[in-house]
This record gives C-alpha cells, sequence and structure tokens, in this order.
C-alpha cells in the first residue's frame, strides 16, 4: 500500500464530511475496501510522511490518552 492509495481514500471521505480520522479507522476503511492485511502494514508510515510533506492535515487530541487524527485537505 502506498501513499497514493492513503490520499486517495482520505481525499474521497473529505468530499462526503469535514470528519477527522484517526489511523486506526483509516486503516480500517481501507481494509473495508478489499484490501489485504500485508498491504496495510506501512499505513502508518504513510500518514506521518504524508503530513510531514504537509500533503494532509494532521491534529492530536487528549493529554493522557493522546490520539493523532488526519483528514484531506479541501480542495486538494
Amino acid at each position: 500500500m502506498g501513499q497514493a492509495e492513503v490520499l486517495r481514500y482520505l481525499k474521497e471521505q473529505r468530499k462526503l464530511s469535514d470528519k477527522w480520522f484517526s489511523a486506526k479507522e483509516i486503516r480500517g476503511g481501507l481494509r473495508s475496501n478489499g484490501r489485504s492485511e500485508s498491504s496495510l502494514t506501512s499505513i502508518y508510515d504513510n500518514l506521518y510522511k504524508l503530513t510531514v510533506y504537509n500533503i494532509i492535515q494532521a491534529k492530536g487530541i487528549g493529554l493522557w490518552k493522546h490520539t493523532k487524527l488526519f483528514r484531506a485537505f479541501k480542495g486538494k
């Protein structure tokens, strides 16, 4: 699984709503779209790289139970 598939999934979800997704939710969504478990092994690395290069948005919530959330930019 490459960054392109992750980005495509996030863009599709962004067209539907403005919801933020955790890495676990993104992984589950890609799995339900037919991706095999072995192709989902690098999902966390892909999200990190897309965030570092400012291709997707990321934010953290929670102090004690910190969670990273991701979504695509609107219109990109």
